[in-house]
């Protein structure tokens, strides 16, 4: 399988609630495909990044989230997700955020 292309992130903002510790935009750069607020998360010493979703009240009034954007396969996401976490990383790092 081949390698994914290069992954940038911009726009990074902490939020450092509850597990969300940031949101940062995220940028396919081959495939010119930017997902907006995506989230990095950590708990228990993990940390990993979700797509941004739709928040809405079920008819009990609890909060419940849809999932707008996913892979089909697996493996992909979940080396998306590595690249996508290494490169919002890499801009918290170098913008002093």
């Amino acid at each position: 399988m081949p390698d994914l292309p290069t992954i940038v992130a911009s726009n990074f903002r902490w939020v450092r609630k509850n597990t969300l510790e940031a949101i940062a935009d995220v940028e396919i750069q081959k495939c010119r495909l930017k997902t907006r607020c995506t989230m990095w998360n950590s708990k228990n010493g993990s940390e990993w990044v979700a797509f941004p979703c739709r928040e809405w009240l079920d008819c009990d009034g609890h909060r419940q989230f849809a999932v707008l954007l996913e892979f089909s396969d697996k493996d992909v996401e979940r080396r998306f997700k590595d690249a996508a976490l290494t490169a919002i990383h890499a801009f918290a790092a170098g913008s002093g955020a």
